[in-house]
């Protein structure tokens, strides 16, 4: 497969099964129907009323079968209408048309319609009984729709839910089960969990009690797929040729019903086996398949002519032939859309909007800036930036319309592409027409490129903060939200077991699923009552070139990075000025990045000691050449705010070199460092980084510290719950030496409460953080790469009856802080799984989230002495009214003129980094009150002696004084 595309499964087709509501069949017309219409005066009679409403049912019911949506659509509205008047609301026939309005609406392509429908029948269906077999149907219809928009954490929850209610049913029908299956599968394929979707596919041939040769096929089929993906080809070929067997066996060679899986195989023939000659003869085979039931709208002819386009433009290279199909692929796709032109687009509404037709558009975009390069037509460019357009306004939509952060952040990852592409064109039509407003269309796309999910995660918050919403609303969505945190923890935790108990977890899933049904219930009641609210979260505005410049100081510059294959671009801004930089760049470049990281992060100091020295020096300085030189005279005298890209982000610029060296001898004290000529700072993105400032309330409290001792890991006063899991993380624990004194130390800089030993617990914690203004933990902490959301920080283990002793991230996404600083002393803070389109899901990442604008983070583990050296320098220099910046920046100088050889190594002072706000904490006067707090002190102490001595002699004066008129 050619590297240029990141969903590779939308390529080929799936086979999607929703559910209908049988209907009683009828003889009656519907002309004779339009006669009983048009004499409204008979509607007072039931009889005629039962009557129309039968017959508007089974003509209804019928088109739908049949594909003739719009008449479909004219006879079942009839029907609700006289429904609605004869039937009562909770009425079951009334239920099962509201479920055939939802797979009417999903087929046109209407799923806001369509969800609003399943949710009218799921409403009266819960009302017979929560475990009632229809109200299954309706949670894998709604999965489909939650699929095919993208939302797969939404889609799994329905489908698993329909699973357990067909699985309770006394009398278990296995149909219901293999379609929910094998619906699963899909959705996990699309969500690319491979393997979890081979076992549902799997499970669905393993139900197909009946001999259905078409759920056998289409499950034959999935596992292909599944295996193709994971690069399994022998596997693959094998299900990809029983597929075609099957399908020729059941439906005869040269039905169009073989189309599907003659055109997955081709893909896999041309993508993986490289056969492009038998797979391209496929594509042409399904191609006139799919035309002798061609109608106007087709998704997958629509996606086969996707196909073909893209071979022509990979293979051959014939641009023309690819757009003209690709255009075609747009009019099947879009049944309101018939523009034959390469320079047209359809207008794409959120009821429209899917992830199928979006990878028409990009492909578009693509191959249209291909055509400006073999033409060099302007008009080419200007049409691709136009299409890329099209494309992000709709993932915008899609990911803004999302609940889940998890699913927000798939769809990030597998569009990250597109924003980059669009940022390279964008920054073409600069180049060439200096047109300001390309420009600022480069600027947004590489600001929504970059940790989007986060920016819109604090949003949502903000818009319930300060849109409107009554406390006891908020209240009610806080609960839920913790309670949700909760079973999804229990449900890690039970998978990851070597036994699970399956009874265990659905009674968990099943809780879980409710508690996220009231979840988007109460959300839906935000949006619909408050309107403040609902334009607050969703606002999809980005910061502008202008706002930059007017929000930076005069010592601040801001430089953001973008990594693409050959071109590294540098957005460098300033309070009077803007650049942007473009410095070609090969694999070199990343190859500079690996090697600093690693020796930064993963030092030896015991062998190969000189070599990896020189490598360090060379690596060093070649990316400063790359990353800094280009904008050394806009950047001079000032403090560097870093937005960094890709692999970037896992490098401290503090280490860079500003001057070539040829050492003979290992000496990295001496090293000519960025840290010596800059205080630097990062962030996510620009727009998160300002629009985060602004703090609404000011705690009274300064200082909460934590260091526990780890001396002591069994569990006291354990309450009734199973917390076996937790023995796996307490054997990472062991007692860290000289946290105790970093606390102290700071405490004695910085008036507030510090917790030691079994005081520093997590439920202290909760309880308390948000109270104060700078939070400091010092601490284990326990990384999670496969699933970020479940890295620890490791408090004291006295488990209480609330917690665990554990604050996992997912945890600290549903806190509220309102410090201005959070210090994670703790080992990896800010190391995480690198996400596209992202960047590094860290726990510092959580505290961001929960509302503290200023992290102090690591990047690898702390050495506890330099660790808590480093600390005493920094509070040191922040109580005098230095910015963050510049006291980590003093810090680490001192560190260094101290330090010996070894300790001089940056792995032990570079993995101390400020995310985010980084100016005062203290004001500038505040270290002269220390002076006049300590003068005040000592001259109390003197004058308190003066006074005392004084008081000594007319003592004794008294004692002497000779016989007065009392003798």
């Amino acid at each position: 497969m050619s590297s240029n595309y990141n969903i590779r499964s939308l390529k080929y087709v799936f086979f999607t099964i929703a559910f209908l509501q049988n209907t009683v069949a009828s003889s009656t017309s519907s002309n004779s129907l339009n006669k009983y219409s048009s004499q409204q005066n008979f509607f007072s009679n039931t009889t005629i009323q039962d009557s129309l409403i039968k017959s508007y049912e089974t003509v209804g019911y019928n088109y739908l079968l049949n594909g003739n949506y719009d008449s479909a659509n004219v006879y079942m509205l009839k029907e609700l209408q006289l429904k609605k008047v004869r039937l009562s609301p909770t009425d079951i026939r009334l239920g099962n048309l509201y479920v055939n309005l939802g797979v009417l609406n999903y087929r046109m392509w209407k799923f806001e319609e369509a969800l609003s429908y399943y949710a009218k029948a799921e409403e009266i269906f819960r009302g017979i009984d929560e475990n009632y077999i229809d109200l299954g149907s309706i949670y894998v219809n709604e999965g489909i729709i939650y699929r095919i928009l993208g939302d797969y954490e939404k889609a799994e929850l329905h489908c698993s839910n329909a699973i357990r209610i067909f699985s309770r049913q006394v009398t278990i029908d296995y149909y219901y089960l293999k379609v929910a299956y094998y619906n699963l599968g899909v959705i996990y394929q699309n969500a690319e969990k491979y393997q979890d979707a081979i076992e549902s596919f799997t499970k669905c041939i393993n139900y197909s009690r009946d001999r259905d040769t078409v759920q056998l096929l289409n499950s034959v089929s999935g596992i292909a797929l599944c295996y193709d993906n994971i690069n399994n080809d022998s596997l693959a070929l094998q299900y990809y040729k029983s597929a075609i067997d099957i399908a020729i066996e059941y439906y005869g060679k040269g039905s169009p019903e073989t189309a599907d899986y003659i055109m997955n195989y081709g893909l896999f023939q041309i993508e993986k086996l490289k056969n492009l000659i038998e797979g391209k003869a496929n594509y042409d085979e399904a191609f006139v398949l799919y035309l002798k039931e061609a109608k106007s709208h087709s998704e997958k002819l629509s996606r086969c002519l996707y196909n073909i386009a893209e071979y022509h433009y990979i293979y051959n290279e014939d641009i023309d032939t690819a757009l003209r199909l690709l255009q075609q692929s747009l009019i099947y796709a879009d049944p309101e859309f018939n523009d034959t032109s390469i320079y047209k687009n359809p207008n794409i509404s959120i009821e429209k909007l899917n992830i199928r037709l979006l990878e028409t558009i990009k492909l578009k975009a693509k191959v249209l800036l291909s055509r400006y390069y073999k033409t060099g037509q302007i008009k080419d460019l200007i049409t691709s930036l136009e299409t890329y357009e099209l494309a992000i306004s709709n993932i915008d939509k899609m990911r803004n319309s999302y609940g889940s952060e998890s699913s927000r952040l798939i769809i990030s990852k597998q569009q990250y592409n597109t924003f980059k592409e669009a940022i390279f064109v964008a920054n073409q039509l600069y180049s060439i027409t200096q047109n300001s407003n390309y420009l600022q269309k480069s600027i947004e796309y590489n600001e929504k490129a970059r940790a989007f999910s986060l920016l819109v995660s604090i949003r949502n918050l903000k818009a319930k903060q300060f849109g409107g919403i009554p406390i006891d609303l908020l209240n009610a969505e806080r609960d839920i939200s913790r309670q949700l945190s909760l079973y999804e923890e229990l449900i890690y935790e039970e998978k990851r077991k070597k036994t699970v108990v399956q009874s265990k977890l659905d009674l968990w899933e099943e809780k879980l699923f409710w508690l996220r049904q009231q979840n988007q219930q109460l959300l839906q009641t935000f949006e619909q009552s408050f309107p403040e609210y609902y334009q607050l979260k969703y606002n999809m505005k980005v910061i502008s070139l202008e706002e930059v410049k007017s929000k930076l100081d005069h010592n601040e510059a801001l430089l953001e990075y973008t990594l693409t294959d050959s071109i590294l671009f540098i957005y460098c801004y300033t309070k009077n000025s803007f650049k942007l930089f473009k410095v070609p760049i090969d694999s070199t470049f990343y190859n500079y990045i690996d090697n600093v990281r690693i020796n930064l992060s993963l030092p030896s100091f015991s062998s190969s000691v000189t070599e990896n020295y020189n490598k360090f020096c060379k690596s060093s300085y070649q990316l400063y050449r790359f990353l800094i030189e280009p904008c050394e005279d806009k950047i001079k005298n000032k403090t560097l705010l870093i937005v960094p890209d890709g692999q970037l982000a896992f490098i401290p610029f503090e280490t860079l070199l500003t001057n070539p060296l040829f050492p003979q001898k290992v000496n990295y004290r001496q090293l000519p460092y960025l840290i010596r000529d800059y205080p630097v700072s990062y962030a996510y993105s620009a727009t998160l980084h300002f629009e985060n400032h602004q703090r609404q309330i000011h705690p009274t409290k300064e200082l909460l510290a934590f260091a526990p001792n780890y001396s002591s890991l069994l569990a006291q006063n354990v309450p009734p719950r199973d917390l076996d899991f937790l023995e796996q993380y307490r054997e990472q624990l062991v007692p860290i030496p000289g946290v105790q004194d970093e606390v102290k130390m700071i405490n004695r800089l910085v008036d507030g409460d510090i917790y030691l030993d079994d005081q520093a617990t997590e439920t202290r914690f909760k309880q308390n953080a948000e109270n104060y203004d700078i939070l400091h933990l010092a601490m284990h902490t326990i990384v999670n790469n496969e699933d970020p959301m479940y890295s620890k920080l490791a408090f004291v283990q006295n488990v209480d009856s609330l917690n665990d002793g554990f604050l996992n991230t997912y945890e600290i996404y549903n806190m509220r802080f309102n410090a201005r600083m959070a210090v994670l002393s703790s080992c990896k803070t800010g190391f995480g799984k690198l996400m596209k389109g992202e960047g590094v899901m860290s726990l510092a990442r959580g505290f961001m989230y929960a509302g503290c604008p200023s992290i102090i983070m690591t990047l690898w583990e702390v050495s506890d002495k330099s660790g808590a050296k480093l600390m005493q320098d920094f509070y040191k220099s922040l109580i005098k009214g230095r910015s963050k910046a510049e006291a980590l920046q003093i810090a680490k100088l001192n560190f260094l003129k101290k330090a010996d050889n070894l300790k001089a190594n940056p792995y032990f002072w570079s993995t101390y980094v400020i995310i985010g706000e980084a100016g005062p904490m203290f004001s500038k006067n505040r270290s002269y009150l220390y002076w006049i707090g300590g003068l005040l002190l000592v001259s109390a102490v003197i004058l308190t002696y003066y006074l005392g001595r004084r008081k000594k002699k007319n003592r004794e004066k008294a004692q002497y004084k000779p016989d007065t008129m009392y003798t």
